[in-house]
C-alpha cells in the first residue's frame, strides 16, 4: 500500500472515530421521573383554560382540566382542541415549565360506558439543559375498568431535541436556588 494510500485509509479511520464518539454524544440519556415538579413554584390552576392568571411566570408550573372531551352533548373536544394550541404556544416561550393536566374523552360526557381515553399526566422542560419529563397515571383507553390502568414515566436529556436557550442556560447558573426545587438533580 503506498503511502498515499496509508493516510487516506488513515484520516478516513479517524474520521469514523470521530463520528462515532460524536453519535454516541449525541444519544438521549433516558431514566425514569417520579412527576414531581423540578421547580420552585406554585402550581396555577387554569382549569379548562388555556392560559394561568400569571402567565409571565418562568418557571411556569400550571394544571389543566381536560376531561370534558366529549362529542355529546357541547362538543367539548371542539372547545379542547381550539384551546390546545394557545396552551402549547404557552409552554415553548419558557425556559422551565412545569404542567400537570387530567384527561377524559368520551363520545357522551359523564356517561363512562362510553368513555374512549383516560390519564393524568405531568410534564416538565427545562430549557437551559434540554431535558424534559413525563409521566402518565390512570393511563387506559375504553370504558373504566375495561383494562388494567398503565403508568408510565420518562425523562430524557437530549439538547438537540428540546433546544438549549443561551438565556436559560444562564438563568440556571446564576439562580439555581431560586428556580429549581429542593434536592432535584440537574441533568
Amino acid at each position: 500500500m503506498s503511502s498515499r494510500a496509508r493516510r487516506a485509509v488513515l484520516c478516513c479511520a479517524a474520521m469514523l472515530a470521530a463520528g462515532a464518539s460524536s453519535a454516541q454524544a449525541a444519544q438521549p440519556v433516558i431514566r425514569p421521573w417520579n412527576g414531581s415538579s423540578p421547580y420552585q413554584c406554585a402550581v396555577q390552576y387554569a382549569g379548562l383554560n388555556a392560559v394561568a392568571a400569571d402567565v409571565k411566570a418562568d418557571p411556569y408550573c400550571i394544571e389543566f382540566d381536560k376531561t370534558r372531551q366529549s362529542v355529546l352533548p357541547s362538543l367539548g373536544i371542539v372547545d379542547f382542541l381550539q384551546r390546545e394550541p394557545l396552551r402549547i404556544s404557552t409552554a415553548f416561550g419558557k425556559c422551565f415549565y412545569y404542567q400537570r393536566d387530567h384527561w377524559r374523552g368520551a363520545l357522551v360526557q359523564d356517561r363512562p360506558s362510553t368513555q374512549l381515553w383516560n390519564w393524568d399526566g405531568q410534564y416538565f422542560i427545562d430549557r437551559s439543559n434540554g431535558e424534559a419529563g413525563l409521566f402518565m397515571t390512570n393511563l387506559y383507553a375504553g370504558r373504566p375498568g375495561g383494562m388494567r390502568p398503565i403508568t408510565w414515566s420518562l425523562r430524557i436529556k437530549a439538547p438537540w431535541l428540546f433546544s438549549v436557550i443561551p438565556g436559560c442556560r444562564a438563568r440556571a447558573a446564576t439562580e439555581p436556588e431560586t428556580i429549581y426545587a429542593p434536592g432535584h438533580r440537574r441533568g
